[in-house]
């Protein structure tokens, strides 16, 4: 099946429907080795909120559907285990980016396709809280820099900023761009767009320039939402 057929299924079922989210979606951004995927586990451990499973990873055009079948098969497990980001099992919660870059273009690599329109999205993640009966959270480092676009397609959202000392997300940043074998110059997980197609000195140098760009990013974005609708929150507290 291919994506386009497999999107325009699901696609054209919630525009049937004519779903629209029924609570404000919640999206948790930081800076990468933050914290972000504790808080994001806090969330959906805690309360019953709707999220993008790892079962919707291998079928990122169907997420609902492929969510659907797991979790009717495996129920929607607590799980605190994870690896720089990723959680085990069908049902672990992802950051759902391979679904999402549909909405948002990469800022360094050139999607496949147009981008979808944005009513498709809202539809998405109204469908995804009739599923699980809950309100919509989703963690993702790369939308820190989204806030923008996150007001386009949902004007009522809710940002949890997750902050950590710079010393201890530099250490972790640096852990992760040798565990996964990042080439110098290359970016992790989130880029700054202040900074693409900077030369960087070193790859010290360029860690502190992630953690200063994206900081600098959430800040900005989140100056434009009144205070009831955003919070932050200290990885050590």
């Amino acid at each position: 099946m291919s994506r386009a057929f497999a999107s325009s299924i699901e696609s054209a079922a919630f525009a049937v429907l004519r779903l629209e989210p029924r609570f404000p979606p919640l999206f948790v951004v930081g800076v990468p080795r933050s914290g972000t995927t504790l808080a994001y586990l806090t969330l959906v451990n805690r309360f019953r909120c709707a999220y993008f499973a790892n079962a919707a990873l291998r079928h990122p055009y169907a997420p609902w559907s492929a969510t659907a079948r797991a979790k009717l098969r495996f129920g929607v497990p607590t799980t605190w285990d994870n690896s720089y980001g990723s959680t085990p099992g069908r049902m672990g919660p992802s950051d759902g980016w391979r679904t999402l870059r549909r909405w948002f273009a990469p800022l360094q690599v050139n999607d496949t396709g147009p981008l979808e329109a944005p009513a498709g999205l809202r539809r998405l993640v109204a469908a995804f809280e009739r599923l699980f009966g809950g309100p919509f959270v989703c963690k993702n480092n790369a939308l820190s820099t989204r806030t923008a676009e996150l007001a386009a397609i949902f004007p009522n959202f809710l940002l949890v900023h997750v902050r950590r000392d710079p010393l201890d997300v530099a250490a972790s940043l640096l852990e992760a761009r040798a565990r996964h074998r990042v080439a110098a110059g290359d970016w992790w997980s989130a880029a700054p767009p202040q900074f693409l197609g900077r030369t960087f000195a070193s790859e010290l140098e360029q860690v502190a320039f992630t953690i200063v760009g994206l900081e600098l990013e959430i800040a900005r974005g989140a100056a434009h939402l009144p205070s009831e609708r955003r919070i932050a929150i200290d990885y050590d507290e």
